[in-house]
């Protein structure tokens, strides 16, 4: 059974949770807030994998290796680590479920072990780290917005400093990511994806009201 949230911070609109893992020494953080954009904008938001370095806290680097669909990838990333550590990287497999129905986006990544991703000199290798991110419908203008992550650094960073690292990245990956939903890149690409058309329609049929 996984130990119960306890929250930790309420700041700007976002409340952050923490709760041990078991048989590690580091937290799963959780953040939510609610933020002013359209649900659609926020998952192009998440699409767009290459521009998480403008935004993910210390994200150097964030490729698609391979990808399904418009949706579902496998992706290559570098985060910073502070002087003296290396800085990590891990490969994920990224999957998103969508339910129109339920009016919720989630997309979930989970680090896998990836032959065609070379093992870095510069870079310790992440293997267990996993996350989602929650998109839920609240109106047309509004998205409630859940983003939950663990990760084991690895090599020899002290658990002391990796958690609280961990502790302030899903405030400052919600607070980026509020500032980038009001891009007009997105904002104009979702009004032309066949999402809008399908959630107008369901707007209008009264199966997304809230």
């Amino acid at each position: 059974m996984d130990t119960e949230w306890k929250q930790y911070q309420d700041k700007s609109g976002i409340k952050l949770f923490l709760r041990p893992i078991s048989g590690l020494s580091f937290y799963e953080c959780k953040a939510t807030t609610m933020i002013d954009s359209r649900i659609e904008v926020l998952g192009m938001v998440l699409r767009n994998i290459p521009a998480f370095t403008l935004w993910l806290p210390s994200c150097k680097e964030s490729i698609i290796v391979q990808q399904f669909d418009e949706n579902n990838y496998i992706t290559y990333y570098i985060q910073h680590a502070p002087w003296p550590f290396k800085n990590r990287d891990a490969v994920f497999r990224v999957s998103t479920t969508i339910d129109w129905d339920l009016g919720k986006v989630t997309v979930s990544f989970e680090a896998i072990n990836e032959p065609r991703v070379r093992l870095r000199d510069d870079c310790v290798r992440m293997s267990q780290m996993k996350g989602k991110w929650i998109l839920d419908y609240v109106d047309r203008e509004h998205t409630e917005v859940t983003f939950d992550i663990m990760s084991d650094p690895g090599g020899n960073v002290p658990a002391f400093l990796a958690n609280m690292i961990i502790k302030r990245y899903p405030f400052t990956a919600l607070c980026n990511l509020k500032e980038m939903a009001k891009k007009k890149i997105y904002i104009k690409s979702a009004a032309e994806s066949h999402e809008s058309v399908l959630i107008d329609q369901y707007v209008r049929e009264g199966k997304l009201k809230k």
